[in-house]
């Protein structure tokens, strides 16, 4: 029968034994024995997230309620903002007696010139950025300390607390074997011809000619949905990802209506695989061992410390 080997991974050597013509191999990034499909499908949609703002939060353990009155006195305070990685800079906020908690709150937002806020009880200060480098960081200032007045009108002292920020992330969606792994320098094994992938909704068409790579394919699919999507070889899976990012970046695979990439794919048969990543593929051409061509044999290799259990045939 005809048996498909992957372009690129096979270098043979060839002797005798039984009078048999055996021609053996190493072979790499391989499965276990026997003929196989690929069985593609997609996986779980993932939709991306929004990307944070680095935050500062001075917090407190008994709430702060924003309606209440405080006991700090009139008069101007400072505080230092360190924001995104800049040197701290001081600034001065000025109260007047027995303002609410919401009002210094707002006067601490106006004098820093970044979002201030009460949330849950605490003073939440962000960075006006989002992002792995949006960061905020906040001490009392050296001189009439806001946080030491805040600290003596709630009679406890404050914690600190400082987050980064957060990358936003996009939408993306897997095309994965259940039997066979995608490798980029494998080939593919598909025909030249046109293909089509939908990518939530649309039909995408890619045409393939001498790249059976599945590298190639991913090129020209690439090219052919540029405008919306990319798509890469991740994890021996077609991972195929958004261009925007945030929560309303969404993606959806669906085979193409004509000539579907993932049909075509589905049905190519006839893989022939060694079961360990060292082993040897053994093809016979006439008796070996008492094994008729056509049949399975099962051969024990050791070489260079590593064991191997082989196998097969044609």
């Amino acid at each position: 029968m005809a048996t498909k080997i992957f372009k690129g991974e096979i270098k043979f050597i060839n002797f005798n034994e039984k009078n048999a013509i055996v021609k053996e191999s190493l072979v790499t990034n391989s499965r276990s024995a026997g003929s196989y499909v690929y069985n593609i499908s997609a996986g779980t949609a993932t939709a991306g997230v929004a990307g944070t703002a680095g935050t500062s939060t001075i917090t407190y353990t008994t709430p702060i309620t924003g309606g209440n009155a405080s006991t700090v006195a009139s008069g101007t305070y400072t505080i230092a903002l360190s924001l995104n990685g800049a040197a701290a800079v001081t600034k001065n906020v000025t109260l007047t007696t027995n303002q609410t908690y919401t009002a210094i709150v707002s006067a601490l937002a106006a004098a820093l010139g970044v979002p201030a806020t009460i949330s849950s009880g605490n003073i939440v200060i962000s960075s006006s950025t989002i992002g792995e480098y949006s960061s905020v960081s906040v001490t009392d200032g050296i001189s009439n300390g806001l946080i030491a007045a805040l600290n003596t009108s709630l009679s406890e002292t404050a914690t600190i607390v400082n987050v980064s920020g957060t990358n936003p992330t996009s939408g993306h969606q897997s095309l994965s074997s259940s039997t066979t792994a995608i490798v980029a320098d494998r080939d593919s094994e598909l025909s030249a011809g046109t293909y089509t992938i939908k990518i939530n909704t649309v039909s995408y068409p890619f045409t393939i000619t001498s790249e059976t790579l599945w590298s190639g394919v991913i090129s020209k699919m690439n090219t052919a949905i540029a405008a919306v999507a990319t798509a890469q070889i991740i994890g021996n899976s077609i991972v195929i990802t958004n261009i925007t990012t945030g929560s309303s970046s969404t993606i959806a695979i669906l085979d193409g209506t004509s000539n579907g990439f993932i049909a075509a794919v589905n049905a190519i048969t006839n893989e022939i695989y060694a079961t360990s990543p060292y082993g040897k593929l053994v093809m016979v051409y006439g008796d070996f061992a008492g094994y008729a061509k056509g049949n399975s044999i099962t051969y024990s290799y050791v070489a260079n410390s590593e064991n191997n259990n082989l196998i097969f045939i044609i």
